[in-house]
Formats: C-alpha cells, structure tokens, sequence
C-alpha cells in the first residue's frame, strides 16, 4: 500500500467507525475538536443537517469549546437557516479569538443578518484589520444603508488595500 492509500484508509476507517446518524448532538459537539480534519468535518455537516436539534450542542461548544470548536461551531450553525442557529451565531462575534470571530462575521454576512448591525459597526471601529475589512465586507452582503457614515469614517482611518476594498464594495452596496 502506499502512503495515500494508508491516509485514505485511515480517514476512511476513522469516519465509519464512529456512529454519526445514532450520535447524540453533544457527542457529536465533542467531535468538532478532533485532531482528524475528516472527523471534523463530518460533524459539522451532520450537526448542521440536524437543524435546530443540534442548535443547543452547538451553543454549548461555543461556550465550552477550544477555539477550533468554536469556529467549526460557527460554521456549523451558518448552516442552521433558523432564527435560533442567527442567535447563536451572533454569539460567537463577541468571542475571545479573534479568528472565532471572523468567522462569526463572514457567517453573518453571508446570511445577510441584519440583526449583526450594530456589532457589526463596533467591529468595524476597532483595530483589528482583518476583523475590520470582514466587517466592511459583511455590510457590503447585508446592504444597510445605515452603515454608510460608519464605513466612510472607517475610510477615512485607513488600512490596507483589501481593507479599502472592502469598504468601496460595502459603499457600493449600501441600498
């Protein structure tokens, strides 16, 4: 055997040994942190197949959860088109990590969630460039106008260029 057929095997072996339909959601939480990206991945598909089921296991990883669990909670509940999956989404833009954040914010721009606005606006103001320029580009999907003197005073502050980018297509959207 060669060594991609041994990973293969091996990820093959680690997804149908464990039992994904018959797994409680929390259990399948607790596979958001597994080492194996395969593992992973296949619990943030199911748990979001699961719906709103599996909103209070997710909600519970956000909280409880490493900070890889916490983003693959995010993306898991980007998923969950229920107001309870946006709720608890919008959780996860205050998180400690800066890159559980992020993820929060392209979730809820993707999700057009209007909702994120004024969290939104208090990302925008901060420091954090990469936060910032996500921020700019989640106004630019959910298209509100009422972010139009924040993104123009975010301009003004400066940045790199895809932050200005980013800006610019916000601006462009803004209805």
């Amino acid at each position: 055997m060669t060594v991609l057929s041994l990973t293969s095997y091996s990820c093959a072996t680690a997804i149908g040994n464990l039992p994904w339909e018959k797994a409680s959601s929390e259990a399948l939480g607790a596979r958001l942190d597994d080492p194996r990206p395969v593992v992973r991945d296949r619990a943030i598909d199911t748990l979001s197949r699961r719906g709103d089921d599996a909103v209070a296991a997710l909600q519970s990883a956000l909280t409880a959860g490493s900070p890889q669990a916490r983003r693959n909670a995010i993306w898991s509940l980007s998923r969950i088109e229920t107001s309870s999956a946006g709720a608890a989404l919008r959780s996860g833009l205050t998180d400690q990590d800066e890159s559980v954040r992020r993820a929060a914010v392209r979730s809820v721009g993707v999700r057009r969630d209007r909702r994120a606005v004024e969290r939104l606006q208090e990302i925008l103001a901060s420091d954090v460039v990469p936060l910032r320029r996500a921020a700019a580009t989640a106004f630019g999907q959910i298209s509100d106008a009422s972010a139009v003197a924040r993104l123009l005073s975010a301009s003004e502050s400066g940045g790199d260029d895809f932050l200005m980018h980013s800006l610019v297509y916000a601006l462009s959207r803004a209805e």
